[in-house]
């Protein structure tokens, strides 16, 4: 089993509330957010930052990697996100995809 290092971004549930805090495994409670989506997104732009890795606390010893953003995977221009607080539907991805297709196609004029 993958553990967090002590620089790895830390988000976990503050029981008994719906409260996020998010900090490091060495430091953990630096930040209260309100909703775990927005406890998720900051994780993983903060873990993008310090080129570490973003974790979700599911209880003491058990925890969920949220992306990773290593030196080894920066050398590459890679980064593994294994969660994203936005879920797209079919629709936008189509939607989206015919927007650019119909933007890339050159105008005639007549």
């Amino acid at each position: 089993m993958v553990f967090p290092d002590s620089d790895d971004v830390l988000v976990r549930q503050k029981p008994p509330s719906t409260e996020y805090l998010l900090g490091t495994f060495s430091a953990p409670d630096q930040f209260i957010l309100r909703t775990r989506d927005e406890a998720v997104s900051q994780a993983v732009a903060r873990a993008k930052r310090q080129y570490v890795r973003a974790w979700f606390a599911k209880g003491d010893n058990d925890f969920v990697l949220l992306g990773t953003f290593r030196e080894e995977n920066r050398e590459t221009g890679e980064a593994i996100v294994m969660a994203q607080s936005e879920e797209r539907t079919t629709e936008d991805t189509v939607a989206s995809a015919a927007d650019r297709s119909s933007k890339s196609q050159p105008k005639h004029r007549t």
